[in-house]
């Protein structure tokens, strides 16, 4: 990552952080994003404290991320969503995602488990490569569920060079494959260090840790993910909601 967007980024947050007022609701929402981006891509892709930590601080002042993806022509995503954007209306959602994707994405208002549209935002995903500069661009939508459980959508038309994790559970659906996984998370204030604990279990595979949060925490982060139609569809929370919950959900998306 080039040194002076590095510095850029560090003058952005210097700049405009103390001016940040979030309420409770929107700082929890902004965790939840900063979470599911850094955790997911971490796991794929293995970031750097540097980098992580450089990364959960501009999130929380832009209120998007920025994360280091595999090698290769894209080297970084970046994106950022204003709340003066959210969309509250599920119908607006539904042709507001037509639009950005180009094709209507699959959706629902409301899950088999009470958890019902609350919100939602439609953004572009930048890609640059490693020297800092512009390759490309895509669409996302992305849609909050509020409930028992909170849970997390997102549909987007990735380009090509974009990769996403590994699975640990598969099940085909309608000719469609689902994948899910379920992952322990251990983020950390940056300059602290985890346990040797933690360094073995993250060395097996069986934690994955990031830095950048205020102060130490373990979340479970459980996801499910499908292509269908060229579109990427991405399901996930931090709540107590099971794999198997999950993958059900994930069918209902796809039956609608």
């Amino acid at each position: 990552m080039r040194a002076d967007w590095e510095e850029e980024i560090r003058q952005i947050i210097t700049e405009q952080v103390s001016s940040v007022d979030f309420s409770d609701e929107d700082s929890s929402r902004i965790l939840r994003q900063i979470h599911s981006s850094m955790g997911e891509r971490r796991k794929i892709m293995k970031l750097s404290k540097k980098q992580a930590g450089l990364a959960a601080a501009a999130a929380l002042v832009i209120l998007g991320s920025i994360t280091a993806v595999g090698a290769g022509r894209i080297a970084v995503l970046y994106s950022h969503t204003s709340l003066k954007e959210e969309v509250t209306s599920y119908e607006e959602m539904k042709a507001r995602g037509t639009e950005s994707l180009g094709k209507a994405p699959q959706m629902v208002e409301e899950f088999s488990g009470g958890q019902h549209f609350k919100r939602g935002f439609a953004t572009m995903i930048d890609a640059a490569d490693a020297a800092g500069q512009m390759v490309g661009s895509y669409p996302e939508i992305s849609i909050e569920y509020s409930g028992a459980e909170e849970l997390n959508f997102s549909v987007s038309k990735p380009l090509e060079g974009v990769g996403h994790s590994a699975a640990q559970v598969t099940e085909e659906y309608e000719g469609i494959v689902i994948s899910g996984n379920k992952d322990q998370y251990l983020f950390l204030p940056p300059g602290e260090e985890p346990s040797e604990e933690d360094k073995k279990l993250e060395a097996e595979g069986r934690l994955y840790i990031s830095y950048g949060s205020t102060a130490e925490e373990r979340r479970v982060f459980t996801s499910v993910n499908w292509q269908e139609d060229g579109l990427f569809y991405h399901l996930y929370t931090y709540e107590d909601v099971s794999l198997e919950e999950m993958i059900g959900f994930a069918k209902e998306v796809i039956d609608s």
